[in-house]
């Protein structure tokens, strides 16, 4: 799993940065650099509590989807 489909499982940038308190620029860039260590935390617990299993520690290093070669 990759930071955009993190921020996609949560409904999108909008309602992932009003729920974890991110501006929307940020979150959007979110998609292409990575998100932030200091979201990770807050982000396995929210995806628990709204049972988003595939949103797992294990994709805790929710880094920029891997560019496809041409």
């Amino acid at each position: 799993m990759d930071a955009s489909q993190v921020i996609d499982a949560f409904g999108g940038v909008v309602k992932v940065a009003n729920r974890f308190g991110a501006k929307r620029t940020a979150v959007y860039h979110w998609r292409n650099n990575g998100i932030p260590a200091r979201f990770w935390v807050p982000i396995l617990d929210a995806a628990q509590a709204d049972g988003l299993s595939s949103v797992t520690r294990e994709a805790g290093m929710w880094g920029p989807a891997e560019a496809s070669a041409p």
